[in-house]
Formats: structure tokens, C-alpha cells, sequence
């Protein structure tokens, strides 16, 4: 019987991978892609510095352990260019540092071991990209500043409500995002 190869739409995120282990780049460079995912690959810190400057990457996934600069080293010059993107942190010797203090230290949103293999980094992966996605509409929000609009749950915008739990109808009153049409209810509204 003759295999068909479906392709997978396009997730729109680009990936960095950096890793000084060429079969480690290959193999999670064809994970993520099967994913639908555009990856971009580097061997080095001073590479993936570079192919960083160049291009929009919505996703780092870097090595911890690499020759003449770390992972940490890394993160580090890539949160002086972005604060905001994305950046999952692997390696083959976990119990060197601690997930949970490399996270908060580092700021980033996974410390993924290698051992756990690619279903466990794909989760990461997708928690990741799920964070980004928030973190754009809340900087899109943020943005938009006086141009939102309140609505009550009639779908009709409401000059009255300006209370942040009711409406004049007794209702909660929802937020809508201009730049992004997404209805915020008064509980996330905290967030942002």
C-alpha cells in the first residue's frame, strides 16, 4: 500500500533551535515542523544572536550546556533585545540546576530535560506559543488604550456601564479589543 504524506498547516510561529549537538537540532527541527511550526536551526550562541536580530522568532528552545556561550549567557543577550518573546530552556543534565530557580532567574516559560523526550517537549512548546498569543493581546490592548469600547451582554455599546462587575442591566460587563475583536469578561480584565 502506498504511504501519503498529509502535510500540516502552517502554525504561523517561527522556532529557533539552538544546540551544539547536530543530531539534536535535526531531530527536534523535524518534530516541530511536523508540528506545522517554521524553524529556524543555529550550532552556537553568537549564530542564534544573529539569526535573532534578522527575523521574527516567536520561540526560543536553546541548549543549556554550549561551548564559548550558555544557555543562560544566551538568554541573557536575547532579553536585552526582547523581553517579551519566548524561551524554553533544554538540557541533558537537569539535576545541575533546578527547574523551578532557573525559571524564575532566567525568566522563561520552560526547562524542558531531554531525557523526558518530544511529547514532553512539545508541551512545552505549546505552552510556550500559548503565552505568546496572550502576551500579543495584551500588549495590543495595552495599545489601544482609550479606543475600547464597553458592551453590555445585550451586544450593544453601553455609555452607562462603566462599572467594572455590572451593567445596567445587571449584567457583567465585557470589554471588547479593537485590534483584535476578542471579548474580555471583567475576571481577565485583571490581567491587563
Amino acid at each position: 500500500m502506498e504511504r501519503r504524506h498529509t502535510s500540516t498547516p502552517s502554525s504561523g510561529f517561527t522556532i529557533l533551535v539552538v544546540d551544539d549537538q547536530e543530531e539534536i537540532r535535526i531531530s527536534t527541527k523535524y518534530l516541530l515542523e511536523r508540528e506545522g511550526h517554521s524553524v529556524i536551526t543555529a550550532d552556537s550562541g553568537s549564530e542564534a544572536l544573529s539569526l535573532f536580530r534578522s527575523g521574527m522568532v516567536h520561540l526560543v528552545l536553546g541548549d543549556y550546556l554550549m561551548p564559548q556561550m550558555n544557555g543562560e549567557q544566551l538568554i541573557q543577550e536575547i532579553r536585552k533585545l526582547d523581553e517579551d518573546v519566548k524561551i524554553v530552556l533544554q538540557t541533558g543534565y537537569s539535576g545541575e540546576h533546578p527547574p523551578r530557580d532557573m525559571l524564575k532567574a532566567l525568566a522563561i516559560q520552560g526547562y524542558h530535560d531531554k531525557s523526558e523526550g518530544p511529547d514532553r517537549l512539545l508541551l512545552w512548546v505549546d505552552v510556550a506559543l500559548k503565552a505568546s498569543v496572550q502576551l500579543k493581546k495584551v500588549r495590543a490592548a495595552e495599545h489601544a488604550g482609550e479606543n475600547t469600547k464597553l458592551f453590555c451582554n445585550t451586544g450593544e455599546p453601553c455609555s452607562r456601564c462603566t462599572r467594572p462587575t455590572s451593567s445596567r442591566h445587571g449584567y457583567p460587563t465585557w470589554r471588547t479589543l479593537p485590534a483584535t475583536g476578542t471579548e474580555i469578561s471583567p475576571a481577565m480584565r485583571a490581567a491587563y
